[in-house]
């Protein structure tokens, strides 16, 4: 059995989103729901309803109605918020001492019952919340500050029995709003959470508490606030005096026991989403713009793409593997943009897709570039494995989704890794290997299947193929200039193995396994090897057979072609978690900013999934090798993040003097 070089334990717990535990069937839909008396929610929920009073912003009276019409009596004055253009409404609340956390399910809320504002009949039908078609969201989240951090969002419509749109009086008693989210979270102990709520009417107004003297108080560490206008939400938000009357319905979590691999775990952890969420809530760069980029990108509009599922799909003389690859496309981005906003509508779109393609793909046809599907299989696992954090995606869809990946994709893996199709074991160009052990490895984790991942490092590390890392970069020249085993046939394919490493490297890597620093950096040498050539720079080059091809010189085809992804991923790796310099891959990375040449093969996004705050020091120079050219030593040598020069020290025998 080959020994894996691991990494010190990673697997600790998140609670920011529940994972396969908390799979549990929910309606597809947030639902909303109405009550004359106050729930009371799990055993460890956080309630305020004792001494709820209006707070002096939010006092009804005589003045103008809602809508601007005039006095009708006892109305609401301008200074109320059932005005359509009010901001959304939130409170703080802080979660207990569970070393598990708790399991948010709904959030209750005290409703003033003048939102029909009925004191004339003419302004029923645009204040009667059962007659109109509002929409409330709710987010869920934490503060730096000011700015909010979500960590979900759903929706629900305002219609519905005894909503407190009803009646025929200004001011009513008042009702209880229930909203029950479709996709429960867990909340981490010990930590303070905010919720806020808004329609797109913007007609309701929150219960809230002036103050500790006339209004009790009994929740003293709650802050309430505004967020946003007409009912929508904003990035900031502004507090208030007092609080809000509320519940946050809460039941004590227990973690699943650790299994062989942390979920989600393949191209990135919760703790990734976590520092992406973070950053783009605060404006911090370059996650801000990544994620503009994917914002304005066609890969992750909810509810705008249709599933382009069937049965076969086919790589050949016919090819339509774009109807896969652009679906996984969508799946991924939409994924993206529900784990960094919170919004579920992004969520249910990935999953209609998941579900659609699980149910319909049965048979890989072609010729022998039928293999490169593989290409697909590994970012569909990808994409999956994050949208497993989703409780509303249903455990049967889940498994649904696990068997055709295993039952159509695995079987092409490895019987190409272990026949190469009845040729040689060097026939097949790198990518043919990389592909498939990409494939491998992330079927492998979703499925929890460790026998598909033992394979994929096996075949890393010693495979008779070209996917063996030791062939992929076939030649190690001085400075640590790794000699890619396509570079003498394209940039294109170069190129790719290089993409392809830094997806096969980084699946490893959140599974506890350094395949980044295997061999001394191995995979960083071909990055670059490979960037600096592409950047117009000179390389050194061994000649190399490949079968019936003879290579004497890196290939000028497609020389320039840096936009593949996987780059960004390299560089905040070696650089910003080892402190090592990179400074052909940073060029590439400083060339591409968020733009990325999308083809299929590569997820990407990783300007944005991969990015790591600047390391403060750079490490100590490592790595030390000494090759004689000519008599002469040619030292080499990974340098250090920010080095401008080193200092090289000589003597003439062992344990001598040293000098400069």
């Amino acid at each position: 059995m080959q020994a894996y070089p691991r990494l010190h334990p990673r697997f600790v717990a998140f609670y920011l989103v529940s994972l396969l535990a908390l799979l549990t069937p929910l309606a597809r839909a947030a639902v909303l729901t109405f009550g004359t008396s106050a729930p009371t929610g799990g055993a460890a929920s956080i309630s305020n309803w004792t001494g709820a009073t209006f707070d002096a912003d939010n006092v009804g009276g005589s003045g103008t109605n809602a809508n601007g019409s005039p006095n009708n009596g006892a109305a609401n004055d301008a200074t109320t918020y059932v005005a359509t253009d009010r901001a959304a409404q939130g409170q703080t609340f802080t979660t207990g001492s569970n070393s598990g956390g708790y399991t948010l399910n709904a959030i209750t809320v005290r409703v003033q019952g003048y939102t029909n504002n009925t004191a004339s009949g003419g302004n029923i039908g645009g204040y009667d919340l059962n007659d109109t078609s509002s929409i409330f969201r709710l987010r869920v989240g934490r503060l730096s500050g000011t700015t909010f951090i979500p960590l979900t969002q759903e929706t629900a419509p305002a219609g519905g029995s005894g909503n407190p749109g009803q009646g025929g009086t200004a001011n009513g008693p008042g009702t209880y709003l229930t909203f029950t989210l479709k996709a429960s979270i867990v909340l981490a102990p010990n930590t303070t959470y905010a919720f806020d709520l808004g329609t797109s009417g913007g007609y309701f107004e929150m219960l809230g508490i002036r103050d500790g003297t006339t209004g009790g108080n009994p929740y003293a560490g709650g802050t309430a606030y505004t967020s946003g206008a007409g009912g929508v939400a904003g990035g900031t938000i502004t507090t208030q005096t007092g609080e809000r009357a509320f519940l946050v319905d809460l039941t004590s979590y227990t973690p699943p026991a650790a299994g062989t691999f942390l979920h989600p775990g393949l191209l990135n952890t919760e703790a990734d989403f976590e520092r992406m969420r973070t950053n783009v809530a605060l404006g911090q760069e370059p996650w801000l713009s990544a994620y503009n980029a994917l914002d304005a990108s066609w890969m992750s509009a909810p509810g705008s793409w249709g599933s382009h599922a069937q049965s076969t799909i086919t790589r050949g003389a016919t090819n339509d593997t774009s109807r896969l690859y652009n679906d996984i496309a969508v799946i991924y981005g939409s994924a993206l943009r529900w784990k960094v906003s919170g919004d579920t509508a992004y969520a249910d779109q990935a999953v209609t897709l998941l579900n659609s393609w699980s149910s319909t793909l049965t048979t890989i046809a072609g010729d022998t570039n039928a293999l490169l599907t593989e290409l697909y299989a590994y970012q569909f696992a990808a994409a999956a494995e994050i949208m497993r954090t989703y409780p509303a995606w249903q455990p049967a869809d889940i498994a649904q989704c696990q068997t055709m990946l295993y039952n159509v994709f695995y079987p092409l893996a490895h019987n190409f890794l272990t026949g190469h199709n009845g040729t040689s074991n060097d026939h097949y160009w790198a990518n043919w290997d990389l592909c498939a052990i990409n494939a491998l490895y992330a079927i492998g984790v979703f499925c929890d299947n460790t026998a598909l991942t033992t394979e994929a490092l096996d075949y890393f590390y010693g495979g008779l193929g070209n996917g063996c890392i030791e062939r992929t970069v076939n030649f190690i020249h001085p400075g640590h200039l790794g000699q890619g085993q396509e570079i003498g046939r394209d940039q294109g394919h170069a190129t790719l193995n290089v993409a392809e490493l830094a997806t096969l490297c980084q699946m490893a890597w959140n599974q506890g396994v350094d395949l980044f620093g295997y061999q001394n950096n191995r995979v960083l040498s071909l990055a670059e090897y490979t960037a600096k050539y592409n950047l117009g720079q000179d390389v050194p080059f061994t000649p190399y057979a490949e079968e019936s091809w003879l290579m004497t010189a890196p290939s000028s085809t497609a020389r320039g072609l840096t936009g593949r992804p996987g780059w960004a991923t390299l560089y905040h790796h070696y650089v910003n978690r080892k402190g090592l310099a990179v400074p052909y891959t940073k060029a590439i990375v400083d060339l591409n900013g968020t733009n990325w040449s999308w083809n299929g093969d590569s997820p990407g996004w990783d300007a944005l999934t991969a990015a790591l705050p600047p390391i403060a020091t750079g490490a100590n120079p490592s790595g030390l090798t000494a090759a004689v050219t000519a008599q002469q030593p040619v030292l080499s040598w990974w340098g250090s993040a920010y080095a401008t020069s080193y200092n090289v020290k000589r003597t003439t025998s062992s344990g001598g003097t040293y000098t400069t």
